[in-house]
């Protein structure tokens, strides 16, 4: 479905540079005790040592990455009424205290210190509507990257696409497809 608004975004817009992250094909960095350790020092005043400083970085890097983009395009399907293991941990990388987001200490509130741009979710589930109590993947991912400061979201999500044949099933997606294209026009 991604290449779906994807493609039709490229032919609005041939002069935006689009770039790709396939989670599943990537080798995202482990987040280990060391990470961890890294991730707090600046709140605790601690020193880290070279090698923490070296694993602090790639997670540093992978945050650069998704923070330079001026738009973002979510793409995933619904994995037991949440999302893809993968996209957890990728959202546990990016999600970093006093980079992605803050907190403060009087009000005990937390703010996203990323700054706000346009989030599209492309999201497919084969059984579970919108709204249903089981759809803690909408839901989450609103809540995550509002966290972070991005709260520009647009959605649109493939519902029921479990069919009983080929033909219906391509009937289906055809007729998504209309949905995908405005929702990349819009974009």
């Amino acid at each position: 479905m991604a290449d779906i608004f994807l493609d039709e975004y490229r032919k609005i817009n041939p002069a935006h540079e689009i770039e790709t992250l396939s989670l599943f094909e990537s080798d995202l960095p482990e987040f280990g005790f060391d990470q961890t350790t890294a991730k707090f020092a600046p709140i605790f005043g601690d020193q880290l040592t070279q090698e923490q400083e070296q694993k602090w970085q790639v997670i540093l890097d992978v945050i650069s990455r998704f923070d330079k983009a001026d738009k973002i395009i979510v793409s995933t399907p619904m994995w037991n009424g949440s999302i893809p293991y993968k996209l957890k941990h990728y959202i546990d990388i990016i999600v970093q205290p006093l980079v992605t987001f803050g907190f403060n200490p009087e009000t005990g509130e937390h703010f996203g210190l990323l700054k706000d741009r346009p989030l599209q979710f492309v999201l497919t589930r084969s059984s579970v509507p919108v709204g249903d109590p089981f759809d803690n993947q909408l839901p989450y991912l609103r809540s995550i990257f509002g966290f972070m400061g991005i709260l520009d979201h647009r959605v649109v999500v493939a519902e029921s696409t479990t069919r009983p044949t080929s033909e219906e099933r391509a009937q289906y997606i055809a007729e998504f497809s209309e949905i995908l294209k405005q929702a990349a026009a819009e974009f």
